[in-house]
C-alpha cells in the first residue's frame, strides 16, 4: 500500500489549539491532539474512515486517549489492506462501531493511573456538590420558611393543663396592672400618695405622713387581697404570648413601653449611648494632649486636631451639631449641650442629688426637659 502524501501544515491558531501544554512549554506546536486532521490525512477508504470516526467519537474518552484509539484503528485498517482484504470485508469484519467503542473505552479506562482516576472522581464529586448547592440556593431564594414547631404551645402546655379556677396569674396580673397605673390612669409609675420623696419612708405612727400612708394602704387593700388570693393558688398558670400579641396593659405590667420598647431594650440603648460618649471623650482627650505636647499650647479650635490627630471630629450626640470647646484656667473643656439643649459653658448637669453627671452628654435620647447643665465629653481638670 502506498503511503499517503504528507499533509499541508495546519494554520497556526489550529496548531496552538490542539497542542498539549507540555509541548508548548518546550517551544513546539505539534498539534498532535488534532483528531479530525489526523483521520483526514490517514488516506483510509470511505467506509473505514467512517468506522474510525464513529468509534472514536463513541468512546467518550479524553482527547489524548481518543487520538491513541484513532491511531490504533488507522493502523488496523491499513494492515488489513496490506493483507489483501477489501474495504468492504474490513468494514464488515469490524462490526458495530458502538459495541467496539464500548469495549475500547472500558479497556482504556482500566489502564488509567490512580491519579487520573482520582481526578475523574474528584470532578464528579465537585459536580454533585455544585448541583447540591445550586438546589439549596434555589430553595433559599425561591422558597419560604415554614414553622413546624410551636414552641410557645410547648411552653404553655403545663400552664394550660391547670384549671382556670386554680390559676394564680389572672388575679396577680389584674392587681399588678392596677398597681402600675396612677390614680389618673396615666402610665407609668405606682400610685404613690405624695410626690415628696421624704414622705415615702414612714415607720412610726408619730410621723406626720402616717395618715397619708394609712390612706394609701387602704386604697391598695383590694389589690393586696387579690395578690394574697393569687399566692394561695396551687399553680401560677402563666400563659406566655409573643411580644406582638401583648396588650398595652400587659406591656405596662411587664415594665415595657406601650409603644413596644422594653425596659431591657432601654437600658441596653442607654449603655451603648454612654459607652460611645466615653469613647468620644477618650479620642478627643488624647488628641488634645498630643497637640499640646507638639505645640506647647492648647488648640484654639477643635478643628485644628484634624486630620493629623483625628480623622474626623465627633459630633454632639444630643443635638447632632458640633461639640462645644473652650479653654479655661484649668485647661480645655469639651462638652455637649446636654438634655436641655442650652449652652451652659461646660457646667456639668446634675442628678437629683445635685451631684455632677458628666455622662449625660452620652444620652442622645435625653428629653429636652432634662436637667440644667451640659454633658462633659472631656475636661482636662478631671484628669
Amino acid at each position: 500500500m502506498k503511503a499517503p502524501a504528507a499533509p499541508a501544515p495546519a494554520p497556526l491558531l489550529r496548531r496552538l489549539r490542539y497542542t498539549p501544554f507540555r509541548d508548548l512549554f518546550r517551544g513546539r506546536t505539534t498539534s498532535r491532539l488534532d483528531l479530525a486532521r489526523r483521520v483526514d490525512h490517514a488516506g483510509l477508504p470511505p467506509r473505514a474512515d467512517e468506522r474510525v470516526r464513529q468509534t472514536v467519537r463513541a468512546t467518550r474518552l479524553w482527547r489524548p486517549e481518543k487520538v491513541s484509539v484513532a491511531d490504533e484503528l488507522i493502523a488496523h485498517f491499513r494492515d488489513g489492506r496490506d493483507a489483501g482484504h477489501t474495504d468492504d470485508e474490513l468494514a464488515e469484519a469490524f462490526g458495530n462501531p458502538a459495541v467496539a467503542a464500548k469495549l475500547i473505552g472500558r479497556a482504556k479506562r482500566r489502564n488509567r493511573s490512580w491519579s487520573a482516576r482520582g481526578f475523574v472522581w474528584s470532578r464528579r464529586v465537585a459536580m454533585v456538590l455544585v448541583l447540591l448547592y445550586a438546589g439549596l440556593a434555589a430553595q433559599f431564594f425561591v422558597g419560604s420558611p415554614r414553622v413546624t414547631v410551636d414552641y410557645i404551645a410547648q411552653l404553655n402546655a403545663a400552664a394550660l393543663a391547670v384549671p382556670e379556677d386554680q390559676r394564680a396569674w389572672p388575679g396577680l396580673r389584674a392587681a399588678w396592672i392596677e398597681a402600675r397605673e396612677k390614680d389618673d390612669g396615666d402610665y407609668p409609675g405606682p400610685a404613690y400618695f405624695d410626690p415628696d420623696p421624704a414622705t415615702l419612708d414612714v415607720r412610726d405612727p408619730a410621723d406626720p405622713a402616717w395618715p397619708q400612708a394609712n390612706a394609701f394602704l387602704e386604697r391598695q387593700r383590694p389589690r393586696l387581697d387579690a395578690i394574697h388570693r393569687g399566692a394561695a393558688m396551687p399553680r401560677l398558670g402563666f400563659v406566655a404570648k409573643p411580644d406582638h400579641d401583648l396588650s398595652v396593659a400587659d406591656r405596662r405590667a411587664f415594665g415595657m413601653d406601650p409603644a413596644g420598647e422594653s425596659a431591657l431594650d432601654a437600658n441596653a440603648r442607654r449603655t451603648v449611648e454612654r459607652a460611645e460618649g466615653r469613647r468620644d471623650g477618650l479620642r478627643i482627650g488624647i488628641a488634645l494632649q498630643r497637640y499640646r505636647l507638639a505645640h506647647g499650647r492648647w488648640p484654639g479650635r477643635l478643628a485644628e486636631l484634624t486630620p493629623d490627630l483625628l480623622p474626623t471630629l465627633p459630633v454632639d450626640r444630643v443635638t447632632g451639631g458640633p461639640l462645644r470647646y473652650r479653654v479655661g484656667d484649668d485647661g480645655p473643656v469639651v462638652y455637649s449641650l446636654g438634655g436641655n439643649r442650652d449652652d451652659d459653658r461646660g457646667r456639668p448637669a446634675n442628678q437629683e442629688n445635685d451631684e455632677a453627671d458628666p455622662d449625660r452628654a452620652a444620652y442622645w435620647s435625653e428629653p429636652t426637659t432634662g436637667h440644667d447643665g451640659d454633658g462633659l465629653i472631656y475636661a482636662a481638670s478631671a484628669e
